[in-house]
């Protein structure tokens, strides 16, 4: 996809068109040697916790990984990143054998 596509993408999660066009510019700017890496649980469809009613058939916890450079505030699930940066994060996990430690435990972060 595009960077003028992903401008004029729909905001998904309940966000803000801002609060989403946010994200995307952060997503872009992660560089996966030095990305910070946490891991959190939160509702099934709103790893941004946005929603305000979460309804019931969505009220189901799932495992999410986030990722953000160390000089941004944004962090950025890491279905949204582009997949190279995606995947580069998850090697960097499994070298430090942090996905096991993601599923066991509320929040980590490496």
């Amino acid at each position: 996809m595009t960077e003028k596509q992903n401008a004029t993408e729909k905001p998904p999660y309940g966000l803000t068109k801002q609060q989403w066009r946010r994200i995307q510019k952060a997503a872009v700017k992660i560089d996966p040697r030095n990305a910070l890496i946490a891991c959190g649980s939160g509702w099934h469809d709103d790893p941004y916790h946005a929603y305000r009613n979460i309804p019931e058939i969505y009220k189901v916890v799932m495992k999410y990984a986030y990722a953000r450079s160390p000089w941004n505030d944004v962090w950025v699930e890491f279905w949204d990143l582009p997949k190279k940066t995606r995947d580069a994060l998850y090697r960097r996990m499994d070298k430090q054998k942090a996905r096991q430690k993601c599923l066991t435990r509320k929040w980590y972060v490496l």
